[in-house]
């Protein structure tokens, strides 16, 4: 992404960035967004109660926030899901919730000529493409971002982070 000149927004798991606060704070040095991603990525969050929820994505939120000194303005949520409860704490917390419209499937089983096929396939104006760094080995990862990366710049797109995208005016919080 720097060789490009590419900034990403980044959404973060709060136990990964306990584990690896180095690596949250690098994130936002280099330009890209450290966002928020629930604070452990389980697969029933979309069945919590509104006030665990609130605890859930709160605890990412605070983790995230004081490891890198910028506070999410975004959350997605594990495999994307929502429903009412998510954007009551998420405009509770200040977060706006957003999705994508590309998805890679790129963890698993599934070649890089078929995650490539897929991206391309759905790649429009405004896309917002969803990648993963975790499962996924990352020669690999790096193999898929430069092929995305020159496949778009050939049919003239180019990339701007999340939140120039959105139209947010004031990406960053930043916390005393």
């Amino acid at each position: 992404l720097a060789l490009e000149g590419i900034q990403a927004a980044f959404f973060c798991v709060g136990v990964r960035v306990l584990e690896r606060p180095d690596l949250a704070r690098r994130i936002v040095a280099e330009g890209h967004l450290a966002e928020n991603h629930t604070h452990r990525h389980a697969w029933w969050t979309n069945f919590l109660s509104p006030s665990s929820l609130l605890v859930e994505v709160g605890r990412a939120q605070d983790t995230i926030g004081l490891a890198t000194g910028v506070s999410p303005r975004y959350f997605r949520p594990p495999v994307g899901l929502t429903n009412p409860a998510v954007f009551r704490v998420t405009d509770k917390l200040g977060l706006r919730c957003v999705g994508w419209d590309v998805r890679s499937f790129d963890r698993g089983a599934i070649s890089t000529a078929r995650v490539l096929r897929r991206v391309r396939r759905g790649l429009g104006e405004g896309s917002i493409i969803l990648l993963h760094d975790g499962g996924v080995d990352p020669s690999r990862l790096l193999t898929i971002v430069e092929e995305i990366i020159a496949f778009a710049r050939g049919e003239g797109y180019r990339f701007v982070r999340l939140d120039e995208l959105l139209g947010l005016k004031d990406p960053f919080i930043e916390l005393p």
